[in-house]
């Protein structure tokens, strides 16, 4: 706006009858440089307050994140299937190990009471159901699917590890062999699992929800 200004003046200067002196022409051109160095500056600072903005929101971001990669989004379906193999993995003696349990009903966010017990009483019919599901819905989309088949083999790889006895070498090969067929992830090692795990934002049951349903695990009969 300031060159199309100036340009205005001088062609309006340049067509008058009066004799215009050369020194006019540097004043305006000196004005012309003055103002488009304000503009310059005005610009810059902008510039500056903006890019000053973004890496503010992206640390509130970090911080409200802590540090932690966001979790992945299972469906309901998903998790209850990943919740049914992880709790298959942890029953010693009839029952389920009580350290290990805390580990599995923690990640099941947005399940209630009934969808506990259905997990729970269709534990062993709903096994082979529940790995074909998972099996067949990570390899339909292999790419975008990566993140959670990385979060999964991770919970599982925990929830072994938080079992009162550590996890046995037999418990270890079965997370091998389930990490390769179920979700196509062959060669992967137990500590590294874990580690990344504990990289993501875990699952978050509502309290009062978790409040029910371990005072109701804590009456159950096992045989």
């Amino acid at each position: 706006m300031a060159i199309v200004i100036y340009s205005v003046v001088v062609v309006l200067l340049q067509r008058s009858d009066a004799e215009i002196p050369n020194w006019l022409f540097w004043v305006l051109s000196i004005a012309l440089v003055a103002v488009l160095a304000w503009i310059r500056s005005i610009g810059k600072g902008h510039s500056e307050k903006s890019e000053e903005k973004k890496d503010i929101v992206k640390e509130e971001e970090h911080n409200d994140n802590n540090g932690k990669t966001q979790r992945p989004n299972f469906t309901k379906e998903e998790m209850m299937a990943l919740g049914s193999i992880a709790l298959s993995s942890i029953i010693v003696n009839g029952r389920p190990d009580a350290q290990a349990e805390v580990t599995i009903i923690s990640e099941l966010e947005g399940f209630t009471l009934d969808d506990v017990k259905n997990m729970y009483q269709n534990l062993q019919s709903d096994l082979m159901k529940n790995a074909q599901l998972l099996k067949t819905r990570f390899a339909a989309d292999p790419v975008s699917s990566m993140n959670k088949k990385l979060y999964a083999a991770g919970f599982l790889a925990t929830v072994i590890k938080s079992r009162t006895d550590g996890g046995s070498p037999e418990l270890v090969e079965g997370w091998k062999k389930n990490v390769g067929y179920i979700l196509g992830l062959p060669g992967m090692e137990m500590d590294n699992m874990v580690k990344l795990y504990n990289g993501f934002e875990h699952g978050n049951m509502n309290p009062d929800d978790a409040f029910v349903i371990f005072a109701w695990l804590s009456q159950v009969q096992y045989a």
